[in-house]
């Protein structure tokens, strides 16, 4: 008999998070597991919670909200015994979509209560864990502005990407190198998305080893229909516009500290970009289907 963690983000993006605790009190007795139920007050409580039950023993902690709130459990799990689960209540949800565990949250909870695990990659920028995306392009600058946008949700990013993208112009970065990138969309993919099956590196594995740098220019207006098709429908790897390099490490370089999103939320401005993958780091809970 395993113990559980809930860790519920109750302002998670959908506002699902709230109808959790009673799916949890009504399927968790029937399943042979004890649990425990803790909410998250404030931005980085979470973390605090996972270090809290890590030394009271708990092997299985789950994530409860969006790929913001997976990020801050999963990066207190690395190279740990514990295992992350998640119940994505969350706009985006990318790493379980990825992993296949089902939008649907009592079934979610069925894939915790059959406990697999299995162990996936990591990646890192500047220190700080990523288990999706990581972006410096025109994805990191619509993350800074969808973070100050009043509600979440799916059309609230659309409107921030409107908003955006006739004024943004790709800026000039290099690796230790010197050779040049100037993306429209520059994306470290650990996972093959960004969220909300938006496929920006549909080849991508959790189990490699490698990060995945996605690469598209700035596109034509009138063929944007036809990339959001193929981003939606994970033939972006067709498209004329968008190059993949894989790698295990990567320093990218800016000339001014520009914007940086890691799993969708925005983190401190910085010149200097060096990634890296760290495989599998994390233990997690997935359904009984390949990744």
């Amino acid at each position: 008999m395993s113990v559980i963690t809930f860790i519920i983000n109750p302002t998670s993006g959908t506002g699902k998070s709230k109808s959790i605790p009673a799916l949890i009190h009504s399927y968790f007795p029937t399943t042979g597991n004890t649990y425990r139920i803790r909410f998250t007050e404030y931005a980085g409580h979470a973390k605090m919670i996972v270090n809290e039950e890590i030394a009271n023993g708990t092997r299985i902690i789950v994530a409860v909200g969006g790929d913001g709130t997976v990020n801050e459990v999963a990066s207190c799990l690395l190279h740990s015994q514990a295992a992350l689960g998640i119940v994505p209540t969350g706009s985006g949800n990318g790493l379980a979509r990825h992993l296949n565990i089902p939008m649907n949250a009592t079934q979610a909870l069925q894939v915790i209560a059959e406990g697999q695990v299995t162990a996936i990659d990591s990646g890192e920028v500047n220190g700080h864990p990523f288990f999706c995306t990581a972006g410096v392009g025109f994805d990191a600058t619509v993350a800074e502005r969808f973070s100050k946008i009043k509600g979440r949700g799916f059309y609230n990013y659309i409107k921030a990407c409107l908003s955006e993208y006739r004024s943004y112009s790709p800026e000039k970065i290099t690796d230790s190198d010197g050779v040049p990138y100037q993306g429209f969309l520059l994306t470290v993919c650990n996972a093959n998305q960004y969220g909300n099956n938006a496929f920006i590196c549909p080849s991508a594995l959790l189990n490699d080893g490698k990060l995945d740098l996605v690469q598209v220019s700035k596109i034509p207006l009138f063929q944007l229909p036809f990339f959001l098709f193929q981003l939606l429908n994970k033939q972006l790897d067709r498209n004329q516009f968008a190059t993949k390099k894989s790698f295990s490490s990567l320093t990218l370089k800016r000339k001014v500290p520009g914007p940086l999103h890691i799993d969708g939320d925005p983190v401190a401005h910085a010149t200097a970009l060096s990634f890296k993958c760290v495989p599998k780091s994390l233990n997690i809970l997935i359904p009984s289907t390949k990744i």
